[in-house]
């Protein structure tokens, strides 16, 4: 999680780095708001990291940000929904 917030922080998306972080911060992980995160509109799956979105990136850093960020995205969800189902062996970075 601290790879996404800061990936997210050096695209200049405060909206989604704050809700990361705020997460990061808590006691204790909340797998279930952090599967929230994933459906519906306006969710983290609708999210492209671009300068057209107002994100302070070039142009060329665009498709591999993106990149980056989906396999982060897609590793968070998988590990939450682990814990949710009761993994608890599992640490969430």
């Amino acid at each position: 999680m601290t790879n996404m917030a800061n990936l997210l922080d050096s695209a200049s998306e405060v909206w989604w780095a704050t809700k990361v972080r705020d997460v990061l911060s808590a006691s204790s992980i909340d797998v279930d708001e952090i599967i929230s995160w994933y459906g519906g509109m306006g969710s983290i799956n609708d999210l492209t990291i671009s300068r057209f979105n107002g994100h302070a990136i070039s142009r060329e850093q665009e498709a591999p940000l993106n990149e980056q960020f989906d396999g982060i995205r897609t590793d968070l969800y998988k590990l939450a929904v682990i814990l949710r189902d009761g993994d608890n062996d599992v640490k969430m970075e």
